[in-house]
């Protein structure tokens, strides 16, 4: 219907690894449950080659299956890794600490261990600190390099284990991190009368109630 929004749930650890074999539909891949979700089968079987491939889709895939279409699409993969992780560390410098400031709280809250920093040399020696079961979040709207993960690396923290938070679809350091979460950005005209850093804000609301649903499960 008009004005209606499609939301879309995904546990990335809850979607099958395999084709299932049988005569149900089973989606197994990140594309193809998100296909289903929005379109049910038929739409999956409108696009199902692309679908079933664990490559990236192309943008004939992403024009078919939310093209035209208000969708919300929620991916639980950060949330899964702040519940298994042993210690999570926020970080973001300057107007960006502030989202890392309120996550750090709210997982203090919910009784999960987790520590912030929100200056340059805070950040720096918490990435120091990081280890192989830590999670690392940075915000940063610009995606700049003034807090990069390289001490996170000499650390040898897994690249699944990081995660940059930004609004810049091209970030200069997202190469460095294992995930780029790329929020609307108001510059480029998608997030509306709000600006970046409230977009941030309104992520880490969504984000910690993923968690707390985790924990509650």
């Amino acid at each position: 219907e008009p004005g209606t929004v499609t939301v879309v749930g995904i546990a990335g650890d809850e979607i099958p690894v395999s084709k299932n074999m049988g005569d149900k539909l089973v989606p197994y891949t990140l594309w193809g449950e998100l296909a289903y979700q929005i379109g049910g089968e038929e739409l999956y079987r409108k696009v199902q080659n692309a679908a079933e491939m664990f490559a990236a889709p192309g943008k004939v895939f992403l024009d078919t299956v939310v093209g035209g279409r208000k969708v919300l699409i929620m991916l639980d993969e950060l949330a899964q890794s702040i519940v298994s992780s042993s210690a999570v560390y926020c970080m973001g410098v300057y107007r960006s600490g502030l989202p890392a400031q309120k996550l750090c709280m709210d997982l203090r809250d919910l009784k999960v261990l987790a520590l912030d920093a929100t200056d340059v040399v805070d950040t720096t020696h918490l990435m120091g600190l990081a280890d192989h079961d830590t999670c690392v979040i940075l915000f940063s709207v610009a995606g700049s390099n003034i807090a990069s993960r390289g001490g996170a690396a000499q650390r040898e923290v897994p690249a699944e284990h990081t995660w940059l938070v930004t609004t810049n679809a091209r970030p200069r350091v997202g190469k460095e991190w294992g995930h780029v979460i790329v929020l609307p950005s108001a510059a480029a005209g998608f997030a509306g009368q709000l600006d970046d850093h409230t977009v941030m804000m309104a992520f880490v609301e969504l984000l910690v109630q993923l968690v707390r649903a985790r924990l509650e499960a």
